[in-house]
């Protein structure tokens, strides 16, 4: 039974998500790019004369990751969803998992970028970013029971993500496989995630609040006794 606020994730998850936050924070500080001395980009440069789209084009999925993050965030803490809280709690664990286990893939695998930057092209942590939030909120979208068309507007965030890994071959940065490989991984932990949590109707499982107390009366004609019969489901 949830006793706080913050008390939304059972332990094991919680240990889980700070053992992610913590790899990754030492990794981002340590920095170990694996360099290629000759080129020396970073993640978010690209040469604009390979990309087949226009600038604008190429940086909505340079930096849609970010985007869709701001989006969703945005919409759970500002918005009216009754669960938004919780949701925004989870989906903070779902992108720990998958940038977490990304992290772990990048520094095993050293694997060299398209464009010769560095050796962390496998997998794609754009990709696994992307498809970690659009796969959350279409989850979202299609058991909410109030939006009609649902299967349409949950369609959208895969679209962007999609489009975002395709942004990130065409710059080079990734083989298909790399962002395959990322978006599943995404996918995957915001599909567990999000099941775990809420039910089918996206609402979340583990409130005391959502117990509910049923009445109804007891009579006993041969007896000429009246009761009432209780029941509560948690």
């Amino acid at each position: 039974m949830r006793v706080g606020k913050w008390d939304i994730s059972p332990n094991k998850i919680k240990y889980m998500s700070l053992f992610f936050a913590t790899e990754i924070a030492v990794f981002t500080l340590l920095n170990p790019q694996y360099e290629d001395l000759e080129t020396r980009s970073s993640d978010f440069e690209f040469n604009q004369d390979e990309i087949s789209t226009p600038k604008w084009a190429y940086e909505l999925g340079n930096h849609g990751p970010t985007l869709l993050t701001l989006g969703q965030y945005s919409y759970y803490l500002l918005g009216s969803d009754q669960w938004g809280f919780e949701k925004a709690f989870v989906l903070t664990e779902s992108l720990l998992a998958a940038q977490g286990t990304v992290f772990t893939l990048k520094y095993t695998m050293n694997s060299k970028r398209p464009d010769s930057s560095n050796y962390l092209s496998f997998p794609s942590g754009h990709s696994a970013h992307a498809f970690t939030i659009a796969t959350f909120a279409s989850i979202d979208i299609l058991r909410s029971s109030n939006l009609d068309n649902k299967e349409i507007w949950a369609s959208l965030p895969l679209l962007y993500a999609g489009y975002i890994g395709w942004t990130r071959i065409d710059a080079k940065k990734h083989r298909l496989e790399d962002v395959i490989t990322g978006g599943l991984i995404g996918a995957l932990s915001s599909y567990i995630m999000y099941d775990f949590h809420f039910d089918k109707s996206g609402r979340y499982k583990f409130d005391s609040s959502e117990s509910r107390v049923f009445i109804s009366p007891s009579i006993n004609t041969t007896q000429s006794q009246f009761g009432l019969n209780i029941k509560v489901f948690f």
